[in-house]
This record gives C-alpha cells, sequence and structure tokens, in this order.
C-alpha cells in the first residue's frame, strides 16, 4: 500500500489543522483531557449515557464510564465532533440532515483518533492484519476501528492511483491529438487526404 497515493478531505484537513494550532502532534497527545483542556472543553465521566453540552459559557462532554476504556474513547471523540462541528438539538432536526451530521461524524471521528499525519510517519506491518491490530495498539483504539480507517485508507489510495491513470491516458490522449506533436509523416499523409478530398469536390 503506497501511502503516498493518499489524499486527504477538507473535514480531514480541518482536524489536522486544529490539532497543530493546539499542540497536539504526535500519538502521546491524543489524550482525551489534554485535547479537552487544550479546546476549553469541559469532559466529565458519569453513569449514564454519553452526551455534549454547549451553552454560550461553556462546552461539555459527558462520557458514560460504564463503558469499556477502549468504548469511551470512541464515544470522546464521537461526541467531540459534535461540539465543534455541529449546532442545535438533534431531536429537533429532520432526519436527512441529522444523518448527514452523524455520517461526518464518524469520518471525524476515524481522522480525530487517527490522523494520517501521523501514521504516515510510522513504519506499519507488512500484513493487513498486522497492520490493524498496529493501529488498534498505538492508537488505543477498537479493532474495529482500526479496520475501517485502514480500509478508508485503501479506498483512497486506489482511487488516487485510478485517478492518476486515467489522468495519464487522457494527457497522452491529448498530446496525440496536438498537431504539433505529430510525426512529419503523419503531417504529409493529413495534407495528402486533405487535398484529395479539395480534389474530389472540386476545389482545385
Amino acid at each position: 500500500m503506497l501511502l503516498k497515493y493518499y489524499y486527504t478531505t477538507p473535514l480531514e484537513d480541518w482536524v489536522h489543522t486544529l490539532y497543530e494550532r493546539n499542540g497536539i502532534y504526535s500519538t502521546e497527545d491524543l489524550d482525551e483531557e489534554i485535547i479537552a483542556d487544550s479546546l476549553n472543553i469541559l469532559l466529565s465521566n458519569s453513569e449514564s449515557e454519553s452526551h455534549y453540552i454547549v451553552t454560550d459559557f461553556f462546552n461539555m462532554i459527558v462520557v458514560d464510564s460504564r463503558l469499556s476504556y477502549g468504548e469511551q474513547r470512541e464515544v470522546f471523540f464521537h461526541e467531540l465532533c459534535h461540539v465543534l462541528r455541529h449546532s442545535g438539538r438533534q431531536t429537533m432536526m429532520p432526519n436527512a440532515f441529522r444523518e448527514l451530521q452523524e455520517a461526518q461524524t464518524k469520518n471525524f471521528q476515524l481522522y480525530a483518533t487517527m490522523p494520517f499525519s501521523m501514521i504516515r510517519n510510522l513504519v506499519l506491518p507488512n500484513y493487513e492484519t498486522e497492520i490493524i491490530a498496529f493501529l488498534s495498539d498505538r492508537f488505543k483504539v477498537s479493532y474495529n476501528l482500526a479496520a475501517l480507517r485502514l480500509e478508508q485508507i485503501k479506498r483512497r489510495v486506489f482511487q488516487s492511483k485510478l485517478d492518476n491513470n486515467i489522468r495519464s491516458l487522457e494527457e497522452k490522449r491529448t498530446r496525440k491529438a496536438d498537431p504539433s506533436n505529430w510525426s512529419t509523416e503523419t503531417k504529409l499523409l493529413l495534407q495528402t487526404a486533405v487535398e484529395r478530398k479539395l480534389v474530389k469536390e472540386g476545389a482545385f
């Protein structure tokens, strides 16, 4: 898998800029308390369903303490997206808009827990199952979430390589269509064909 072909999305770039602006550069910095503190978000654990609170005076993320550590971590990043990117009560939104927000939140969760800017600096194992386990351990996320991120990266790499091949073929086709790139023999053949056509039509 050639990571050089991977391309980032606007949302991914946004997360990267947010992290760098707040001094989050390494996997060690990807700590819930560090991130919450740097973004002035109150973080609390409670034996209740995870949720977020956004007011004019403070922002807060409440994580269900009954969950496992890995689940709590993933929930934190899920709620973090709502705090940073979304506003209003989802219960009062149209279903389509709420679904759009949830789709964005899932992507945000992948970007925020496993930033590509950090992944590309790692020496990844050779086999896919080993890569998933490696990402899971390094970024302290579940095996399933790491598998989703790897699949996302693979799709982007494949699409980028496909786009490059199509672009290359199009450039070759365009170059062949440009008369300035034609050989002398091709130009003579074209000139002969044009002259024959003109003679046939009585132009000469």
